[in-house]
């Protein structure tokens, strides 16, 4: 009968062929086959380079450009607009998230101001939040329709 004489010294085993390695060798074996791994792999790879010198005619191919990315926002999804409309829809989040970037920008402005005057006591700026109150439910009866079209413009990106 052979007894693991492993107390007090962790990673060794009964001494013979049967040495189980301490769970802390057994991670960083894990960690340094994983980080192998990722070296193989690019996370951010380099951009494309295209060669300015052959697209005109040129023989002498002197300069590189990068090339545009193919998709700068990325796919959007309808149910993260939705979200942002019933969360911060008064202050035009769903609008930036869809790519309208000035009316969002300036619901953002309406409705910080209003709010700031409002808690300066300011009550005639209630007439500012209902303005961009009612401007949000109108951009929820449309939002289906902005999201399709930021689709759409998504795509030509592509």
């Amino acid at each position: 009968m052979t007894a693991r004489t492993t107390f007090g010294r962790k990673g060794v085993g009964d001494g013979g062929d049967g040495a189980v390695p301490s769970r802390r060798a057994a991670f960083l074996a894990t960690e340094r086959a994983s980080a192998d791994r990722a070296a193989e792999t690019e996370v951010f790879p380099a951009p494309a380079r295209v060669d300015l010198a052959e697209k005109s005619g040129d023989a002498e191919p002197a300069e590189t450009a990068p090339a545009a990315s193919a998709n700068p926002v990325g796919p959007r999804s309808l149910k993260l607009a939705y979200a942002l409309w019933l969360v911060l829809g008064i202050a035009g989040a769903h609008r930036l998230y869809l790519g309208r970037t000035a009316s969002g920008a300036i619901q953002a402005a309406i409705c910080a101001g209003c709010l700031a005057a409002t808690w300066m006591q300011y009550y005639q700026a209630f007439a500012g939040l209902a303005l961009c109150w009612l401007w949000m439910f109108a951009d929820g009866l449309k939002l289906k329709k902005m999201h399709s079209e930021a689709a759409a413009q998504d795509e030509a990106f592509a």
